[in-house]
C-alpha cells in the first residue's frame, strides 16, 4: 500500500511539473497596467484592424495568434411549426494578436449611467408633447405665460438627457492608445 501511495504522489508531482501553461493575451493601458488579460477557454470579443469583429471562446493560442471558435445562433424550424434557438454551425478563426486592433475589455453595465440620458429625454419630450396637445384639445394658446415655464423645463429635461446621453456614452472596448500584448509562457 505504501509503495502505491509513494508511486501515486509521485506520478502527480511529476505530471504537475511539466505541465504547459497557456499562452496569454493581456491588454495594458499606456502605462503599462495591466486592464485585463485573456487565456484559453475565455470568451472574448475584438474588432480586427479591417472592421472583422470576432465574438466567441479562445480555443487555443500559439505562435502569436488568437484561436477562436464563434457558434452561429439562429432559429431553426420544427415539424411542429414552432421555432427552436440552436447552433447552427460553429467556425473556428485564427487571428494573429498584431491585427486586433481593439479588446471588449469593459463587460459591466450600470442601469442609470446607460440609460438615465435616454429616461429624462423621454420625460421631458413626453411631458412638452403632452402638453401641446393638451392645449389644442382644451383651446388655449400653447404659450400662454403660465404654460411657457412648464414647457421651458420639460425642454430642458430633454437638453440635460441629451447632453448626458453624450457624455455617459459607454464603450466597452479598448481605448485607441491601449496596448495589446500577446505573453508567449513556452
Amino acid at each position: 500500500m505504501k509503495l502505491f501511495l509513494t508511486i501515486l504522489i509521485g506520478l502527480f508531482i511529476y505530471s504537475t511539473s511539466i505541465s504547459q501553461v497557456s499562452d496569454l493575451l493581456s491588454v495594458k493601458k499606456k502605462s503599462g497596467a495591466v486592464i485585463k488579460t485573456f487565456i484559453a477557454g475565455m470568451p472574448i470579443v475584438f474588432i480586427t484592424k479591417n472592421g472583422m469583429t470576432v465574438d466567441g471562446t479562445i480555443i487555443a493560442m500559439r505562435n502569436d495568434s488568437v484561436f477562436v471558435s464563434i457558434y452561429d445562433i439562429g432559429n431553426i424550424p420544427t415539424n411542429m411549426g414552432v421555432m427552436v434557438t440552436d447552433t447552427i454551425a460553429t467556425y473556428h478563426v485564427g487571428v494573429s494578436y498584431k491585427e486586433i486592433k481593439c479588446v471588449e475589455v469593459y463587460t459591466r453595465r450600470h442601469f442609470l449611467r446607460g440609460n438615465i440620458g435616454k429616461i429624462l429625454m423621454l420625460g421631458g419630450g413626453g411631458y412638452f408633447a403632452l402638453n401641446v396637445i393638451n392645449s389644442a384639445v382644451l383651446h388655449e394658446p400653447v404659450f400662454e405665460q403660465s404654460n411657457v415655464k412648464n414647457l421651458g423645463i420639460a425642454l430642458g429635461v430633454f437638453a440635460v438627457g441629451y447632453v448626458s446621453n453624450r457624455l455617459l456614452r459607454e464603450n466597452p472596448f479598448s481605448k485607441k492608445g491601449d496596448k495589446i500584448v500577446y505573453i508567449n509562457m513556452h
